[in-house]
């Protein structure tokens, strides 16, 4: 385990914090990282952890890693899944604050076209990151910096049933 997490601080971060805006506000400007992820190194390393030790000691930091693993890798629906899963153990409190931030930053995604519609695609089958973007959602009235204040209406829309989807699916029983 503390191989794995000396190669993880050893990664490139997905974000960074640049200095604080000279306007009168808490925030700061968010740049994302050009250097491309790596995932191998870390990959490698919970392999070797598994085979070592297949009843692990510490299974949640290794869905820690996981999640965060697909989630940069594009695997939206098992970094949903992985998430969620993390967010929601309250024996690893921990754990879940990361956890919250990684679910914020997938949702916070939605906004980059590059990447919405493969997240979208993930969101639609799962019922629980839905009720979690829906309560992400329920703020961004009133925070003028929430990163989907824009988009709100439409991943609604985007997220609810079509009558058409329910027919094929009909079809297809």
């Amino acid at each position: 385990l503390l191989l794995l997490r000396a190669i993880y601080r050893q990664l490139p971060e997905r974000f960074g914090h640049a200095e604080k805006s000279d306007v009168e506000t808490d925030s700061y400007t968010i740049v994302e990282s050009t250097e491309p992820f790596r995932p191998a190194p870390l990959l490698a390393a919970i392999a070797a952890y598994q085979k070592e030790f297949p009843q692990p000691r510490y299974p949640a930091e290794i869905r820690n890693f996981a999640a965060i693993i697909a989630w940069r890798t594009g695997h939206y629906g098992s970094a949903l899944d992985l998430t969620i899963e993390q967010l929601d153990d309250e024996r690893h409190p921990d754990l879940r604050r990361e956890a919250a931030v990684r679910l914020a930053n997938l949702f916070a995604d939605l906004r980059d076209p590059r990447y919405r519609h493969a997240i979208l695609e993930a969101l639609r089958s799962r019922p629980a990151a839905q009720a979690k973007l829906k309560l992400y959602l329920s703020v961004a009235p009133h925070h003028a910096q929430h990163p989907l204040r824009c988009l709100s209406d439409f991943l609604t829309t985007a997220l609810t049933p079509k009558p058409e989807d329910s027919k094929r699916q009909e079809k297809g029983r």
